[in-house]
């Protein structure tokens, strides 16, 4: 034929429908493979020929077309009591929550907190309800204790973690500074005429920065490089 068929004829020839041939000759991965050749065999007997300038008109308008969802950002709290339904009150914690939803929200993606109680929520459950709720990334809060366990599977997300914990695993984390901030302290007490500083810690705190407080006071009282 010399003249360039319509989809309307491939589709006839074919026994499908036009929209199914439009699939056909752009290659979409929607079409059965076996479909796919069979169509564009019967667009190359008849002549058919791509226009380069429509092609590249509709991938334009394609790819122009506003998305229909916005990345969900969620933040994973465990500080939070099932039985009272309310968020267990740290300011730290609060902080931390008030600054990535500002974030989140400044990059124009969509904010969800998650809030789990882990002596009531299974490792199953909390999957589910991130699944459910179609979260992309995951920020996750620093654990209620540091016994907390909280193993679930990071792998279909992109996760990172504020604060060190072994039940996150291997993941990426952000975590302040302590024994620089613990050694600054101490050095502005000093400049200030303080000769006998004291330092007050517990089992959790140390646990919760790997001991870097203590270690902190310690090599300030006897530098290892004076």
């Amino acid at each position: 034929m010399s003249d360039n068929p319509t989809f309307e004829l491939i589709a006839k020839r074919a026994g499908v429908a036009k929209s199914t041939v439009s699939l056909a000759l752009r290659n979409s991965p929607k079409l059965l493979e076996k479909t796919r050749l069979r169509i564009q065999d019967v667009a190359r007997e008849l002549g058919y020929k791509p226009n380069p300038l429509v092609s590249a008109q509709m991938a334009h308008i394609r790819s122009s077309r506003p998305k229909k969802s916005v990345t969900t950002i969620g933040f994973l709290n465990t500080w939070y009591e099932e039985a009272n339904h309310q968020r267990l009150k740290w300011e730290v914690m609060g902080r931390f929550h008030q600054g990535v939803k500002e974030r989140v929200g400044e990059l124009g993606f969509h904010f969800e907190p998650l809030e789990f109680d882990t002596t009531v929520y299974s490792k199953r459950r909390m999957e589910e309800i991130i699944k459910a709720r179609n979260i992309d990334p995951l920020v996750l809060s620093p654990l209620r204790r540091v016994s907390t366990e909280l193993v679930l599977d990071w792998d279909p997300y992109a996760v990172v973690s504020i604060g060190y914990f072994a039940s996150f695993g291997n993941i990426h984390r952000v975590f302040y500074d302590s024994f620089s901030a613990t050694q600054e302290v101490l050095k502005i007490a000093q400049s200030r005429g303080y000769q006998r500083i004291g330092f007050i810690t517990n089992v959790e705190s140390e646990q919760r920065t790997g001991r870097r407080w203590s270690a902190a006071f310690l090599e300030f009282q006897s530098p290892v490089f004076p």
